[in-house]
């Protein structure tokens, strides 16, 4: 979990350093907003992901059917 979180942060610098360097190139603010925009979709969809993940391990899941079996 501390790997996906971590890379996703890494994956917003990067698109914040692009958007950055395209406002800088092209003198259009546009770009900035695009980049916190795509930012945080980036970040939402970790985090839900995040959240998915965390509440099966505190609540618990069942085995599935082969495991029962066994």
């Amino acid at each position: 979990m501390v790997l996906f979180e971590d890379a996703s942060a890494m994956l917003g610098i990067l698109v914040a350093l692009t958007g950055v360097l395209l406002v800088h190139k092209t003198k259009n603010p546009f770009f900035d907003g695009v980049a916190s925009i795509v930012i945080s979709l980036i970040l939402s969809v970790v985090a839900m992901w995040l959240a998915r993940e965390t509440k099966g391990l505190l609540i618990g899941e069942s085995a599935n059917r082969y495991v029962c079996r066994a």
